[in-house]
């Protein structure tokens, strides 16, 4: 699984900045797309053509379609745009060297992005942005949007027609097996086996 990111620049050296960073830190050339005007201009006439395949272009680097028409406008202005796909746990270094070779405002609409410290202590939880279940402000059943507590008008006995609690006043199971213990050891006591092995 892999993250889109893009961004715009002003000019085709800047652009050809951010692909060589990406590429000294291990981005593959296979997951970097880079668009730029075509050449030569187009006509008036050609513009709506132009920004069609320039659309296509990008979008052939999945680039979301409602997106791909804005950029194809901006480059056409004279812009590029460079699009990176960003494996698991690469996203931040691939947007830091993208910012960091200057790109320039672009009317396409970023997703706010929320990052969790990481800490040592939870790695698992820090590495998937996950809060951890022992905090008391993010317990499990507040993760899955579930009640800490069930109702007490209701319970899964009562949605089948269960008593909440049985009345039978029995003392052993069909197997004829105590259902409450006299001691702590009975079924190895019954198998007769030792409660604690001998070393």
């Amino acid at each position: 699984m892999t993250e889109i990111i893009s961004r715009l620049y002003a000019s085709q050296k800047a652009a050809d900045s951010a692909v060589e960073a990406l590429k000294a830190y291990g981005f593959f050339s296979s997951l970097i797309f880079v668009v730029g005007p075509p050449k030569p201009k187009p006509t008036e006439s050609g513009k709506a053509a132009a920004l069609e395949a320039l659309a296509l272009e990008l979008m052939k680097g999945w680039v979301l379609k409602s997106q791909a028409k804005i950029y194809a406008e901006e480059i056409l202005a004279g812009g590029v745009v460079v699009t990176v796909h960003a494996y698991f746990g690469f996203a931040q270094p691939a947007i830091t060297l993208l910012d960091e070779a200057g790109p320039i405002p672009s009317r396409v609409k970023e997703a706010e992005r929320t990052y969790l410290d990481y800490d040592e202590a939870t790695p698992l939880s820090s590495s998937l942005a996950l809060p951890v279940l022992a905090d008391s402000h993010a317990s499990f059943s507040r993760f899955f949007s579930m009640p800490i507590l069930a109702r007490h008008t209701f319970s899964f006995g009562r949605a089948f027609g269960l008593p909440e609690l049985t009345k039978s006043k029995r003392k052993t199971t069909s197997f004829g097996l105590p259902l409450l213990a006299k001691n702590s050891f009975s079924l190895s006591a019954k198998l007769g086996l030792p409660l604690l092995s001998k070393s």
